[in-house]
This record gives C-alpha cells, structure tokens and sequence, in this order.
C-alpha cells in the first residue's frame, strides 16, 4: 500500500491502479476489498465508470464488509448513473438504503442497550457515548443514500425524456 501511496500522491493513477490490483489479487479479505474499492475510486476519478464497476462490485458482493461493501455499492451506483444506467443505480440504492435501514435500527438497539446497561451501572459511559456516535452515523449515512437515490431518479425522469419547468 505505501507505493500505491507514492503513486496515487504523484498523480499516477495507473500505476496506483496497478498496484492496488495487485494487492487485491493476493488478499481475499479486508485488505483486498480496500485494494477493489481503491481501484474503482481511481477509475472514478479517471472517468472511466465502465472500468470502475467491476471492482467496486466485486466489494459490494464478494467480500460482504460491514464497511466497505455500503461505500462500493454508492460509487458503483455513481458509475451506473454516467454509464447512464439509471435504473439499475437505482436499484442499488435501494438494496443499499435497504441494509442502510438495518443497520441505523440495530445501532438504534445497541444505544438503547449500552444505554440500559449503563443506568444499571453494568458499563461506563463512553459505552453510550460511542454507540450514540455508531447511531448518528448510521442516520448520517442513510441521509446521503436518499439523497443519491433522489439524484439518481432526477437524472433516470431526464433520461427517458421527462423533465420539468420552473413554470409548473
């Protein structure tokens, strides 16, 4: 990771994308799904949507990581919207928005635990005060996926033809 470092900070993006797929190539777990999403990411900023979705879907659905499968499923709708492949980003965000849900309910559940515990004097209160960080983070993220949900159906209505006027 340190050359692709060097590489990405030279403005190098294919050697970076090199050495990020090289990574991926010989790491099947956490490290090769940073490596996937990296990839995707620097095509993304190369333009090249076509070329960004195969890794970053690979992240979305290979490697199954709490963290990182929601990130690559975002990017990888954005290079569905270039690819102007509406409605299948839309279908992503909806999976995402979908898991996104279950995930801001479950820390919901963990801060009201930590919370009840807490009270009983069973844990301290940085048990609360972090699990209130998962949970509005978790909020904060939802947020962003109905926004680019919302985004994406705009550009899906311009797409078929539709539109609107600021007379309507």
């Amino acid at each position: 990771f340190t050359y692709r470092w060097v590489c990405e900070n030279l403005k190098d993006d294919d050697s970076s994308v090199k050495a990020y797929m090289e990574v991926a190539a010989r790491n099947s777990g956490e490290l090769g799904a940073k490596a996937n999403l990296q990839v995707g990411r620097l095509r993304m900023q190369q333009n090249r949507p076509a070329d960004a979705l195969s890794p970053l879907l690979a992240v979305a659905y290979a490697y199954d990581d709490p963290e990182l499968s929601p990130a690559a499923m975002v990017e990888a709708a954005r290079a569905m919207v270039k690819l102007d492949k509406h409605e299948e980003a839309l279908r992503i965000l909806e999976r995402e928005a979908q898991q996104q849900t279950d995930a801001t309910a479950s820390a919901q559940e963990t801060l009201q635990l930590f919370n009840n515990r807490y009270q009983g004097g069973v844990d301290t209160y940085l048990q609360v005060i972090t699990a209130q960080t998962t949970a509005l983070e978790n909020e904060r993220n939802e947020v962003d996926i109905l926004r680019r949900r919302m985004d994406a159906s705009v550009l899906l209505i311009k797409a078929l033809g539709g539109g609107w006027s600021t007379a309507n």
